[in-house]
């Protein structure tokens, strides 16, 4: 495996015939975020006729190349590319408001996690509400975003078995991560909420209405709304807001 090493601690590696890696220290922090987000953005237009894919994570970058001719060259490129790529400016993102439920319809793991934590519910969704998330990248699944931001309060590590359905929609933390399951799955992470909207349909274009970069802020709502909301889901409109 060829690898250099950047002045600012970003590991460069030939990972395959037509793969280089890009990693970053391992903290999920606003630094390392803005950091990989110019590096990413310079890359996908630098390079865009040359890439299969690209694929970026909490402090990775993998990049696949069309072809396995010139890799070591690349390599070298990429070196220079990075030791020229500015931090990336934080300019105005767009905020997705998530309606959520924390009724234990709905929270299954709620009152036991409310009661490790030693905290009552209001604290708790005053907690979980009180933050805008960072999209990094999605994974997992279709539509599943991996954020940063959950107050270190909420942080707990994921079940000791996971379970093997958790039901669309489901808010969930696991770690120090929290995030929406867009579909139903098996899971791990601690079932504290429910949204009423779909993060993923593959009937629209983009399947996806949020992207990297965008922030999710989570609002709470009653029983009622989101029953209201679930029973007219066709005419619901995501809340949204450009913020600087």
């Amino acid at each position: 495996m060829d690898k250099s090493k950047h002045s600012r601690s970003i590991d460069i590696s030939i990972v395959g015939e037509q793969a280089i890696e890009l990693s970053w220290p391992c903290d999920i922090s606003s630094v390392t975020f803005q950091e990989l987000q110019g590096v990413y953005h310079e890359l996908s237009i630098a390079y865009r006729d040359q890439i299969l894919d690209i694929i970026p994570s909490y402090t990775k970058i993998l990049i696949v190349f069309k072809s396995s001719e010139g890799i070591h060259q690349l390599l070298k490129e990429l070196e220079v590319l990075i030791s020229n790529t500015k931090q990336h400016e934080k300019g105005s993102v767009t905020k997705w408001i998530i309606p959520v439920c924390y009724h234990p319809d709905y929270a299954p793991d709620l009152e036991d996690f409310c009661h490790g934590k030693q905290l009552s519910l209001w604290d708790f969704v005053r907690l979980h509400t009180s933050v805008d998330y960072s999209i990094h990248f999605f994974g997992f699944l279709p539509g599943f975003c991996y954020l940063s931001g959950l107050d270190e309060r909420l942080h707990l590590a994921r079940k000791p078995r996971p379970i093997s359905r958790v039901p669309k929609g489901s808010v969930a933390i696991g770690g120090a991560q929290t995030g929406i399951y867009p579909s139903e799955s098996p899971g791990g992470w601690h079932l504290i909420g429910k949204t009423p909207i779909s993060l993923f349909d593959i009937d629209k274009d983009p399947p996806v209405f949020a992207a990297i970069g965008d922030v999710i802020h989570f609002e709470s709502i009653t029983i009622d709304e989101f029953k209201r909301i679930a029973s007219n889901i066709e005419d619901y409109q995501i809340r949204k807001e450009v913020v600087a």
